[in-house]
């Protein structure tokens, strides 16, 4: 499930994966200028995992066209019932939680910061 968070910038991205048995949240950022606003994240990624209360999984993949930065639950079965209320709660928390750290961050990114600060 994609969730806007008031930009074309990025996203955030809920998922559900029953094969590796994990369910999460990520931001997707797929811009052209998508590595300059990832690394610009990155340089504040101390401050983003303290307020997100968590550590996440930066993936930059740079000879892709997406990059992530993730948080996942691990070993919880989407498939099993039981699970499903600790794994929505999870969901709504991390979903909260993304959205305070990110919507206003990502508006505000600017790809010639990341620039400059490179001597590009």
């Amino acid at each position: 499930m994609n969730i806007a968070i008031g930009t074309g910038r990025a996203y955030v991205y809920a998922f559900v994966d029953t094969k590796i048995h994990r369910v999460g949240v990520r931001l997707t950022i797929s811009e052209p200028d998508r590595l300059a606003y990832f690394h610009l994240l990155e340089d504040q990624k101390e401050t983003i995992e303290q307020e997100i209360g968590s550590e996440l999984v930066w993936d930059e993949l740079p000879d892709k066209k997406t990059s992530y930065i993730c948080l996942y639950k691990l070993k919880s079965n989407p498939k099993q019932k039981n699970n499903w209320p600790e794994q929505q709660k999870f969901l709504l928390e991390a979903l909260e939680a993304f959205h305070k750290a990110f919507a206003t961050r990502v508006k505000n990114l600017d790809a010639g910061d990341y620039q400059q600060s490179n001597g590009k």
